[in-house]
């Protein structure tokens, strides 16, 4: 069976299995590992996601650097 899906219902059906399977407490169920399956199969067809261009700014923690200073 192949579905005609748009972009769009292709991308609201991802979200809504994402959130499915996401926060489903036993994620390793029979019965989530269908929606699990699925969700993979749209992945591949909608494909990798864009890269971002801005670079990435890593930078320590406050909380850690003010304990370590003692304040």
């Amino acid at each position: 069976m192949n579905l005609e899906l748009t972009d769009a219902e292709a991308a609201a059906l991802t979200r809504l299995l994402s959130d499915i399977t996401c926060n489903y407490l036993y994620p390793l169920s029979s019965r989530i590992q269908t929606p699990c399956a699925i969700l993979a199969k749209l992945k591949l067809e909608l494909g990798p996601p864009a890269a971002s261009t801005e670079p990435r700014v890593y930078a320590p923690s406050r909380g850690r650097y003010r304990a370590s200073q003692g304040l």
